[in-house]
């Protein structure tokens, strides 16, 4: 499988978003949800987790060669729907919604299976051992991690501008114990196929970026 990285990190435009709601309407055919999704997705305070972050992950997957299933679908429009990055409970508020819009229109096992997986982004380990799209889902969501050197760092500049409003020490501090944490784990990657091709150079961006902050002390 060929290594090529289709993330965009730019605001999104006209032909994205139209790219996207074509996509939305064949999945769910509901005016008022994609209405929903890109109030909240365009809410303004985001600088990563935007419509662009969503359009790189279904990117992604596209060039896997992959048949997408309608729940992991689900769970990569809805697992951000709410972001707010003074809140600790996001991954819950937007499992919350997401249920909450589709709780007369889906099955329980398939609302049960989406929400789990949008849950399983909070700590970003699979909370459904027996399903292998939840190991996907968690390496979409981070694959900006092994982006090549100047994307990584407007990723990171990204993060940084949703954060604006805690101060430098403190975001260091805390951005610091976010890369450690990462660091620590046996793999960042959980599927195989994400492992093989990015687990090397997203440890190499989250060390550089550490040894950043930590020269900064």
């Amino acid at each position: 499988m060929e290594s090529v990285f289709p993330i965009i990190l730019d605001e999104p435009n006209k032909e994205m978003t139209i790219f996207l709601k074509d996509r939305f309407m064949e999945l769910c055919p509901l005016e008022k949800e994609w209405d929903n999704l890109l109030r909240h997705y365009q809410d303004g305070q985001r600088a990563y987790h935007n419509l662009s972050h969503i359009y790189s992950m279904f990117t992604k997957w596209d060039t896997m060669g992959l048949e997408m299933d309608s729940s992991l679908e689900y769970a990569i429009w809805y697992h951000d729907i709410i972001y707010d990055s003074k809140a600790k409970d996001n991954e819950q508020q937007s499992a919350d919604f997401f249920r909450q819009a589709f709780l007369n229109v889906m099955d329980g096992e398939s609302l049960d299976r989406v929400t789990q997986l949008i849950l399983s982004t909070q700590k970003h380990f699979p909370l459904l051992e027996a399903d292998e799209l939840n190991p996907l889902m968690l390496d979409l969501d981070l694959f900006i991690l092994s982006a090549p050197s100047d994307l990584y760092g407007k990723y990171s500049a990204a993060i940084r501008k949703e954060y604006a409003w805690v101060p430098n020490e403190l975001y260091r501090i805390g951005r610091t114990k976010v890369l450690e944490s990462f660091l620590e784990r046996s793999r960042i990657y959980f599927s195989n196929v994400f492992f093989e091709l990015h687990e090397t150079d997203a440890r190499h961006n989250l060390e550089l970026e550490l040894n950043r902050f930590k020269s900064q002390q």
